[in-house]
C-alpha cells in the first residue's frame, strides 16, 4: 500500500504500509495555515473511516514539519481522539525539537503517544 495526497500548496501526505502499520509522513508541512490544517484533518479523518475493522495501527511521522500552531496541535488531538474512539492505535514520531517541547509544555504527551523515530514507533505499536 502506498498513496500520496496533496493538502494544499506543496504540502503532501505520503501513506505506506510497514509491518501492517499505516505510516503517514507529512512532506513540506508548515502547520500555521488554518486551511492546510483543515484539509489535513479531513484527509486523516477519511483515512480512519476507510477501514471497518478495529485495531488498525498508525504512525504519524512529523519529521518534515518544522512549525505547528495551536491549530496544528488541534489536528493532532482530533486525529488521536478519533483513533481511540475507533479502537485503533497511533504514535506520533520524529518531532522537531520545538514541536516536541510544545507537546511537552502543553502536557499533550500524556494523551498522544510520541516516539523518537519511526523505528521506535513501529516497536511501540508491535507490543
Amino acid at each position: 500500500m502506498s498513496a500520496q495526497e496533496s493538502v494544499g500548496d506543496d504540502c503532501r501526505l505520503n501513506i505506506r504500509g510497514v509491518n501492517g502499520i499505516e505510516v503517514i509522513s507529512l512532506e513540506n508541512a508548515h502547520f500555521e495555515n488554518e486551511e492546510r490544517v483543515a484539509l489535513t484533518t479531513g484527509y486523516l479523518t477519511d483515512l480512519l473511516g476507510s477501514g471497518t475493522n478495529v485495531g488498525r495501527r498508525f504512525i504519524v511521522n512529523l519529521e518534515a514539519v518544522d512549525y505547528m500552531s495551536s491549530t496544528g496541535l488541534g489536528m493532532l488531538l482530533t486525529f488521536n481522539s478519533r483513533v481511540q474512539k475507533r479502537k485503533h492505535r497511533a504514535v506520533v514520531c520524529s518531532l522537531q525539537t520545538q514541536i516536541e517541547e510544545l507537546l511537552t509544555v502543553t502536557n499533550l504527551t500524556k494523551v498522544i503517544d510520541v516516539a523518537q523515530d519511526e523505528q521506535a514507533a513501529i516497536v511501540a505499536l508491535s507490543t
